[in-house]
């Protein structure tokens, strides 16, 4: 592929994994590597993918000098042609639709309407497909991730320190919601996936628009798509070594599963903590 003619790997697997979603092309180590630093995320065309990137990428181009109505217009920009350019399958228009909700719910500052919106999105996809309940778990990572940023994320900025990064707390947001779902689904929870996500996810809309345009200009001038791809393959390193190195650890993740009504009662706990009373912490 062309991708092949670029990169060598294992950037080539990592970088069309992130435009293209899936990380099956990956050997069998950086599958597991992934798996254990809790970046398994980052290759799936999932809401839990792109719903973070949506808000990380808002949050650089606010940094970067953009009104947030010009950071909102732009990060829609990007997500439409994303879900273009990866062929619009239901997974790829699924989380991209999430990444919408999400960006409007924050631009409009309406993060209760959201809940009708994905209960309505989330009845016309099983109908739609119903097997989609049994046999895809990005289905149910996609609602839950994107309802931790929405509802989440406002009661963490509440508890952490006024400057914290946005980064960051989206990103505990998602990994809060997701976590009896994960623990239930793969029996697997990974103790530095806080770290390892803050570390990258910042550069994954980078790496992302960096690999689509070499890829991109390799079709128009091949000499300059391997100039771009050159620049992408030191993103793409910084993820490896960084994934690399945490999950070498031996204490990078261990192996816990819980029952269905398990993880039930765990998203009762979540909920009540999040709707009972708290104070604002400096």
């Amino acid at each position: 592929s062309r991708a092949a003619l670029l990169w060598g790997e294992p950037e080539n697997s990592l970088a069309t994994g992130l435009l293209f979603g899936g990380n099956s092309s990956l050997p069998k180590y950086w599958q597991e590597a992934f798996a254990r630093t809790g970046i398994s995320h980052i290759v799936a065309v999932s809401g839990y993918n792109i719903t973070i990137i949506a808000t990380t990428l808002m949050s650089v181009l606010i940094l970067a000098g953009l009104w947030r109505r010009q950071a909102y217009t732009v990060t829609l920009a990007v997500l439409f042609v994303f879900v273009i350019f990866t062929g619009a399958s239901a997974s790829v228009v699924r989380a991209g639709f999430m990444g919408v909700l999400v960006l409007t719910a924050e631009r409009l500052g309406r993060a209760s309407s959201i809940a009708p919106a994905l209960a309505l999105a989330a009845a016309a996809m099983v109908l739609a497909s119903p097997l989609i309940l049994l046999y895809d778990a990005g289905f149910a990572l996609s609602f839950l991730a994107t309802l931790g940023l929405v509802y989440l994320s406002p009661r963490l900025k509440t508890m952490l320190p006024q400057k914290t990064p946005e980064t960051l707390v989206t990103t505990f947001a998602a990994i809060i919601a997701t976590l009896p779902f994960m623990l239930y689904q793969f029996g697997q929870m990974s103790l530095v996936a806080p770290i390892v996500n803050v570390l990258i996810l910042a550069t994954i809309p980078v790496l992302m628009f960096l690999s689509f345009a070499a890829l991109a200009l390799s079709f128009i001038f091949l000499p300059l798509g391997f100039i771009v791809a050159f620049i992408a393959a030191l993103g793409l390193k910084y993820v490896i070594l960084v994934v690399d190195f945490f999950a070498r650890q031996n204490f990078a993740s261990f192996a816990i599963t819980v029952p269905w009504w398990g993880m039930l009662m765990l998203y009762l706990a979540l909920g009540l903590w999040l709707y009972s009373p708290h104070k604002k912490q400096i």
